[in-house]
């Protein structure tokens, strides 16, 4: 009966995981494209109050391309496009996310319909002047326009007839000497070889939600007075002046022979919408590929699933209510032999209850590096929650740097708490409490691990500096992360250890299995088979966790170095749950092999996972590289693999640490069960003994006294003969 409780267990804990995985799903699909939207909206009229504007700007942000790493300013073209080179005042966090936001020349009027509107002209009179202009159509580079905290988006018809909308307007494009077309050339009028063209007409077409309170005396089919805007699209086209049909172009070589006149125009065309102001970033955001991550989420539930089951089934299997059972399908597993190399005792881990719990080598290193698992999940968590709830948009990036610094700054707390909490549970006893080296893995956790990633991105921002990136951060700048990152941290980190050091003196944490740690020398470990090695787990180990991620990573890799809006937290989420449950799964399985080969030095084990996990990620990384980018030049080669590595590097710090805790915590439990299992056969043998004696001395008493013996029970008549037969008497 004991067997069938503990089957319906199992079976309600897969139900349950299985609810928890679907719901779960179907929150991050319905989940994609939300936001709450903070702010107020602006208002924009035919005529300017104190209620809406008149004047509608465009922004220009740094200049990018998916064929480069670096982004410059757009003034470094030349062009009287961006004559204004006075930054517009940012917050350090828009700094840090990238938005280096300038204004241009092009003003329209909110309602007012313009044709061929001029913004400037200039003359391109030196081969100088288009030095860098040549190099950026080389590069395929983009202008990001912005109008109302909006992306200025093109969207044009492709090959195959399918509408592709992509935030930026190409600066030109150019034709080589074979006729063949590089970068974004749409248009049948470039045709000439050896021949750069450069687009210098704009045709936007403005989408707004009208505002009824302040549209007064408005028929049927007049326009409206004032609205708020959805959407703006534009369309990049290269006229000269006073001849539509000619294209501006520029000569690739002798280009001195004869100047350039470039003037610069633009369309405006207001529509109305039926979409809410509220619901415009769903425009942008919806993307056809939602149902490809639904189901992502949904495969790397039903892994999640098959790994949990693995492990229940261990801990089932030691269970004392299940020992029988097991002893049971053992016996029945017998008869069917493998070969004897493949063969494993699935017993032999019970011999090492005396040298499992031995305190691991560098026991300070690993509490720290659980302590920054513990911040990094907490700031990632933080993150994933806020854009899952709508706070952080891709509407104000800033916010989610400052959210992102901020949070691991705070987390501090619970890195310290972690960190103390595991050393004092795994520490060696001979040095104390521990307070000494607890401090040393606060130390370690705050300066040695914070401060290499900061390295890092140090050496990155150099590069910037040198290729005179937009993106490279000043003195200032770097400071504030500094602080933010690995400062602030460290007072956290105290006072996280200080609250785990006041809470356990109330509370004994260390377990009795550290007490009953055999401190005699450690006995030989046999010779390991060799799935067992390091190498090889890395390898097992890592796959399935990756396999988990692989979707996500390529919308997530998409959507940085392709310069595209991806927002699906909610999925995200989930699938950072379910990678770490798998991962940890795993870990579990292998450390109970491992203890089923006799190897009780399992400490570091767990951290493979991680180790596999991020090994995984980096070779996917340069395949996206070699497959799906087109990046040339070392700078740019140098900071995709530095930011990735970088990415790698946390997934590690995140994985590997909680593989280890959740590896700790199935030791931990597994062995309890021994020593109940153990117990309750001691009682047993106890018992027995106990009652056979009893009833030896009961009839021994009725033997000496003649009474009657048809009381006695089956036992204790096989007692009683046993007893005459000894003493030579006869019933």
């Amino acid at each position: 009966m004991a067997s069938v409780c503990d089957v319906n267990i199992g079976i309600q804990t897969t139900l349950w995981l299985t609810c928890l995985i679907l719901l779960s799903a179907a929150f991050s699909h319905a989940n994609a494209g939300s936001y709450i939207v903070i702010g107020e909206p602006t208002t924009y009229c035919q005529e300017e109050t104190a209620y809406c504007r008149r004047e509608v700007g465009v922004l220009a942000n740094p200049i990018s391309s998916q064929k480069s790493a670096l982004t410059f300013m757009p003034q470094k073209l030349g062009l009287c496009l961006f004559n204004d080179s006075a930054l517009l005042p940012e917050s350090y966090d828009r700094i840090l996310s990238g938005d280096r936001l300038t204004r241009t020349g092009i003003k329209m009027e909110f309602g007012v319909p313009r044709y061929k509107r001029k913004v400037c002209e200039q003359t391109l009179a030196s081969e100088e002047e288009v030095e860098f202009l040549k190099k950026a159509i080389d590069g395929e580079f983009k202008h990001n326009l912005f109008m109302d905290d909006l992306p200025v988006r093109w969207c044009y018809q492709t090959q195959s007839e399918f509408l592709y909308c992509s935030a930026g307007l190409p600066v030109g494009c150019y034709i080589n000497g074979d006729g063949e077309r590089q970068g974004f050339c749409l248009s049948p009028k470039f045709s000439e070889p050896d021949t750069y063209y450069i687009y210098n007409h704009f045709v936007f077409t403005v989408h707004y939600e009208p505002v009824v309170k302040l549209t007064t005396n408005r028929t049927s089919n007049a326009p409206a007075t004032a609205g708020k805007i959805i959407q703006v699209t534009v369309t990049p086209r290269s006229e000269k002046r006073g001849d539509l049909l000619e294209p501006v172009k520029i000569p690739a070589k002798r280009f001195g022979k004869r100047d350039v006149t470039i003037s610069f125009t633009f369309d405006v065309v207001w529509k109305e919408s039926d979409i809410r102001w509220s619901e415009r970033w769903g425009l942008i955001l919806l993307d056809k590929n939602t149902n490809i991550l639904f189901f992502s989420v949904m495969n790397t539930g039903i892994i999640a699933l098959f790994v949990c089951a693995m492990v229940l089934l261990v801990l089932l299997r030691t269970h004392p209510r299940f020992h029988k059972l097991h002893l049971r399908l053992k016996a029945c597993n017998d008869r069917f032999t493998l070969r004897q190399s493949w063969r494993i005792d699935e017993d032999a881990w019970k011999a090492l209850d005396r040298d499992v719990f031995r305190p691991p080598e560098n026991a300070v290193m690993l509490a720290a590096l659980c302590g920054n698992a513990a911040q990094i999940f907490c700031t990632i968590l933080a993150v994933l929650v806020g854009g899952s709830v709508g706070i952080l948009v891709p509407a104000n990036p800033g916010l989610l740097v400052k959210w992102t610094m901020w949070g691991y700054g705070v987390s501090g707390l619970a890195a310290g708490f972690v960190s103390r909490h595991i050393f004092q549970n795994i520490g060696k006893r001979s040095k104390g409490d521990g307070k000494c080296c607890a401090v040393l893995s606060v130390y370690y956790r705050s300066w040695l691990i914070s401060g290499l990633l900061f390295s890092i991105f140090l050496g990155l921002n150099l590069i910037h500096w040198e290729e005179g990136s937009s993106s490279a951060l000043d003195v200032w700048s770097l400071s504030r992360v500094f602080l933010l990152m690995v400062c602030l941290p460290v007072p956290c980190t105290l006072v996280g250890g200080w609250l785990s050091f006041a809470l356990t003196t109330l509370v004994n944490q260390r377990g009795e299995h550290l007490k009953n740690a055999d401190e005699s020398p450690p006995p030989p470990i046999p010779k390991q088979p060799r799935y067992m090695w390091a190498g090889v787990l890395v390898l097992i180990e890592g796959i399935l966790p990756f396999s988990a991620i692989f979707i996500p990573a390529f919308f997530c890799l998409s959507s940085v170095w392709f310069v595209q809006y991806f927002h699906a937290s909610g999925c995200l989420m989930v699938v950072l749950f379910a990678t770490i449950v798998i991962a940890v799964c795993i870990s579990c399985y292998a450390c109970f092999l491992q203890l089923c080969n006799q190897n009780y030095k399992w400490w570091w084990k767990p951290m493979l996972a991680g180790v596999g996990l991020s090994v995984y990620y980096f070779l996917y990384t340069i395949y996206f590289f070699v497959q799906k980018l087109e990046m040339t030049g070392w700078a740019s080669t140098a900071l995709f693999f530095g930011y990735n590595f970088i990415v790698a590097t946390v997934l590690f710090l995140l994985t590997g640490p909680m593989c280890f805790m959740g590896t700790y915590l199935f030791v931990e439990r597994i062995y309890y069960y021994l020593s109940l299992t153990s117990s309750q056969e001691e009682n047993v043998v106890v018992d027995t003994e106990n009652t056979a004696n009893q009833d030896e001395d009961d009839s021994k008493e009725l033997l000496r006294e003649g009474s009657d013996l048809s009381s006695l029970s089956k036992d204790g008549w096989d007692t009683l003969q046993d007893s005459t037969q000894l003493t030579g008497q006869r019933l």
